[in-house]
């Protein structure tokens, strides 16, 4: 199991990278969708300290749940 997990996490490393290529090939960079850099930095963070792969889109919906769950508050600063 810890094989096959693995291999999807190198797979879906390879297929963004490979898209981005692709996309810059055809001249259609624009329109690579790739995750923000928060989310490559949490996805290596769950690895470390759990051991288990998830997927970029599984972690982007996971910041986006928690950043509905948990809004940042915004305090007006007066001197």
């Amino acid at each position: 199991m810890i094989k096959h997990e693995q291999h999807l996490a190198d797979k879906t490393k390879d297929n963004l990278l490979e898209k981005m290529y692709k996309y810059l090939e055809e001249g259609k960079l624009h329109k690579a969708e790739l995750p923000h850099s928060d989310v490559y930095y949490i996805r290596e963070a769950l690895h470390e300290r759990i051991g288990k792969w998830f997927t970029f889109k599984q972690v982007e919906m996971a910041v986006k749940l928690h950043e509905q769950r948990y809004p940042k508050v915004h305090y007006a600063t007066t001197i």
